[in-house]
């Protein structure tokens, strides 16, 4: 886990050549690196006016575990998700005033007239007479 410098590109696909030969691939329109080297060389094109190249303010530096997408998705998904989850279990949250009810366990009796139909057939036709 290491902090990458980030570089932007007004394109959305550029390739920028390090002196060394070293291609600098802006994959939507970013490149992140952590090379003092490149860093040092990337900001000098931008000090000298590249015309596409640039840092942006809001997000000049990520975690080298969130360059990728999906990486960055996940951890966004899980942060929301534990957010959730504490927000669930946290007791100051208002539960409401609901009163206790008896618990009534239910037994065969409770289906006697269900049960009594065998295999639903004649309960079937019932209820299609009720709704005519």
């Amino acid at each position: 886990m290491a902090i990458l410098k980030v570089f932007k590109a007004t394109l959305p696909s550029i390739n920028y050549i390090f002196r060394n030969g070293k291609p600098a691939i802006f994959i939507q329109g970013k490149f992140a690196t952590g090379v003092e080297a490149e860093i040092t060389e990337l900001e000098d094109e931008i000090s000298k006016g590249h015309p596409h190249i640039y840092v942006d303010k809001e997000e000049s530096t990520v975690d080298s575990e969130m360059v990728d997408p999906i990486q960055a998705l996940r951890a966004k998904i899980e942060a929301q998700i534990r957010a959730e989850m504490a927000a669930a279990i946290d007791l100051s949250n208002d539960r409401g005033t609901t009163e206790p009810t008896v618990l009534k366990p239910a037994s065969s009796t409770d289906i006697m007239d269900a049960a009594a139909g065998g295999s639903g057939v004649g309960l079937a036709a019932r209820l299609v007479s009720l709704k005519v």
